[in-house]
C-alpha cells in the first residue's frame, strides 16, 4: 500500500468517526426532546392535583367554577402536552430504526407515556 492509499483510510476513518459522533449526538437530541416534552407533562400534572385538592377542600353544596373551568383547562393542556410527547416518542423511534436499532422496549421502560386524562 503506498502512501497516498495509507492517507485516504486515515481521512476516510476519520470522516467514519465523524458521521458516528453526530449521529449518537442526533439520536441523544431526540431523548432529550422526549425527557422535556415529559418534564412538561409531569409539570401539568402536578397543576391539575393540585386544583383538585382545592375543589376536594371546598364544601361540596358551593362548588367552584373557577377551579372547575381551570381544571378543564389544565387536562386539556395535559392532554395536549402529551400528544406532543408521543409524537418526541415516535421521532426517537424512527430515529433509532434508521441507524438499525430494532429493539425498543428499554426506550419504552424510559419514557413511560402516561395515559390521556378526563377532567
Amino acid at each position: 500500500m503506498n502512501s497516498r492509499s495509507k492517507m485516504r483510510m486515515r481521512e476516510q476513518s476519520g470522516l467514519d468517526a465523524e458521521i458516528l459522533q453526530e449521529m449518537a449526538e442526533a439520536l441523544g437530541n431526540s431523548g432529550e426532546r422526549v425527557q422535556r416534552a415529559l418534564a412538561r407533562l409531569q409539570e401539568s400534572l402536578s397543576r391539575i392535583n393540585q386544583i383538585r385538592e382545592s375543589l376536594e377542600r371546598e364544601p361540596k353544596s358551593m362548588g367552584s367554577p373557577t377551579l372547575e373551568a381551570m381544571l378543564e383547562k389544565e387536562v386539556g393542556l395535559y392532554n395536549s402536552l402529551r400528544q406532543e410527547a408521543l409524537e418526541q416518542f415516535r421521532w426517537l423511534i424512527i430515529h433509532r430504526e434508521a441507524l438499525g436499532i430494532r429493539n425498543h422496549a428499554q426506550v419504552a421502560e424510559q419514557y413511560p407515556i402516561p395515559p390521556p386524562m378526563k377532567s
